[in-house]
Formats: structure tokens, C-alpha cells, sequence
């Protein structure tokens, strides 16, 4: 099962002081990622974007988008919030492919 909880910044502070050559700041969506992601960002100078691309996910998505529609599901929400559309909608504007970095 995956852990849904968002990290701690004490988590955060562990995973980023393995790469003391990071010095780039903490996305705050990073405490959505999971370790394994946070720990590749930090790794990667910043460039390699966590990504959830793919066939199983038929489109594109995230973390914090999959708790989103988990909490929506369990209150039994038919339709579809506003600030959810909105915050969609964002996400395509501001270009939601760079945050995946497939290589």
C-alpha cells in the first residue's frame, strides 16, 4: 500500500541532507511526493521532476491530485468541485509536462 500522507519537513530535511550538492529550494509540492521521488529530485540537482505518466494511470497525474479524488470519493462528491476544475486547469496552463522527466 502507498503511504498517502504528506511528508514531515523533518522527512524532507533527512532525504535533502543526503545531497549536500543540492542547492536549489524545496518545492512545497514536495511534501506530496513520495521518498523515493523527493529523494530522485534532490539527487538529480533539481532537473528530474517526480512523474506518474503512464498506462496504469491513463493520463496524467499526481499525488496530490489522486488524494484529492480519494477524499472526494470517500464524501461521496458526484460532482466535480469548482476549486477542482480550477486547480486542473492551472495544471494545464502552466504546462504539467515539465514536471515529468522520462529518462
Amino acid at each position: 500500500p502507498t503511504n498517502t500522507a504528506p511528508l514531515d519537513e523533518e522527512t524532507l530535511a533527512a532525504i535533502r541532507a543526503r545531497h549536500p550538492d543540492f542547492s536549489g529550494e524545496t518545492p512545497l509540492e514536495a511534501r506530496y511526493w513520495s521518498e523515493r521521488d523527493v529523494d530522485r529530485y534532490f539527487a538529480s540537482g533539481g532537473q528530474r521532476w517526480p512523474c506518474e505518466l503512464g498506462e496504469r494511470h491513463n493520463g496524467r497525474t499526481c499525488v496530490l491530485l489522486r488524494q484529492l479524488r480519494l477524499h472526494l470519493a470517500e464524501r461521496r462528491v458526484s460532482d466535480v468541485p469548482a476549486c477542482y476544475r480550477a486547480l486542473c486547469r492551472h495544471l494545464a496552463e502552466a504546462d504539467f509536462a515539465r514536471w515529468c522527466r522520462l529518462g
